[in-house]
């Protein structure tokens, strides 16, 4: 569905000199992402390779992907 022209002139002006940003966002939501990846890893790693010491391939496979 294509808007009319008349929607189109209601709509407001581009500010091509000072566009809002989302980078502090997106720069917090990927370090907290990282810190949680790192934190369950670490858990893991320690509940089945300190404890248990039964590490699986699952584990090394995780532990690639979270690198």
């Amino acid at each position: 569905m294509q808007a009319t022209p008349e929607e189109k002139a209601s709509w407001p002006a581009p500010n091509f000199d000072d566009p809002e940003s989302c980078g502090e966002v997106l720069v917090a939501l990927t370090a907290l992402t990282l810190t949680l990846v790192l934190i369950f890893t670490g858990v893991r790693f320690y509940g089945k390779g300190i404890l248990r010491q039964v590490l699986g391939l699952d584990d090394w496979i995780m532990l690639v992907a979270a690198v």
